[in-house]
């Protein structure tokens, strides 16, 4: 590939049919590149483009690469599913301890049965 920011039919296609094995394009119209290392510079470096044509084409082909997830972002969708968690726990074990309160109340008259017909 000769001039790194004119790219041939030939040289596009190529792309685009590496991009098709490395971009996945979600239900919300953007995409993704599903291979790990893999980028719009890493594709550019591959096929001695620039990270602009990698781009043009994968937005003509693909659309938009998805935005970031930033780091605070990731901490704070954790922090909220901590606390979902620690509630559905707390949840379980109040409902663990009101059924094990109903099955000895339920179980009571029926082992006192079971104790006057052994003792009989």
């Amino acid at each position: 590939m000769s001039d790194r920011n004119n790219l041939n039919y030939l040289q596009r296609k190529a792309i685009d049919s590496y991009l098709e094995k490395v971009v996945r394009t979600g239900d919300d119209g953007h995409c993704e590149y599903t291979v790990s290392g893999e980028s719009d510079e890493a594709v550019a470096k591959r096929f001695n483009c620039t990270a602009n044509n990698v781009a043009y084409i994968r937005e003509m082909v693909y659309g938009k690469l998805r935005p970031a997830v930033t780091r605070f972002v990731a901490e704070e969708a954790v922090r909220k599913l901590e606390r979902r968690v620690a509630d559905l726990e707390a949840m379980v074990r109040e409902l663990d301890e009101t059924l094990l309160r109903v099955v000895n109340n339920e179980l009571t008259p029926v082992q006192q049965t079971f104790d006057l017909k052994a003792a009989e």
